[in-house]
């Protein structure tokens, strides 16, 4: 495959939830799409490990599901699960209440 095939190649999140979607995942996961300039799609957990097994336009696999997880990572996909994307958001939202408060006292909201 040549670098331009590759590249006009559909990119594709992978989300596989056992639990309900939130609002704070739904906006992170719109954000990882424009960064990454990738689609979504969402699957079934008794369809996952086909879908990443076949798929080679995966570039990043989201699951609540550890063996499914574990899966992807060893079949080289970027991999993420709502809870870390949670904290991970959590602690940036600190950060930036800190540098905040340190420079204003103008709130941010969240």
């Amino acid at each position: 495959m040549t670098l331009k095939e590759e590249y006009n190649m559909e990119k594709e999140i992978i989300i596989c939830l056992q639990t309900k979607e939130d609002e704070l995942f739904s906006k992170q996961v719109s954000m990882l799409c424009e960064r990454h300039h990738a689609g979504v799609k969402r699957i079934l957990p008794s369809d996952a490990e086909e879908v990443i097994g076949s798929a080679e336009n995966i570039i990043m696999f989201i699951s609540d599901n550890e063996a499914l997880v574990e899966k992807a990572k060893a079949l080289g996909i970027l991999v993420n699960s709502p809870q870390k994307m949670r904290k991970s958001y959590e602690k940036a939202m600190e950060m930036l209440r800190a540098l905040n408060n340190k420079n204003s006292n103008t709130p941010i909201k969240t």
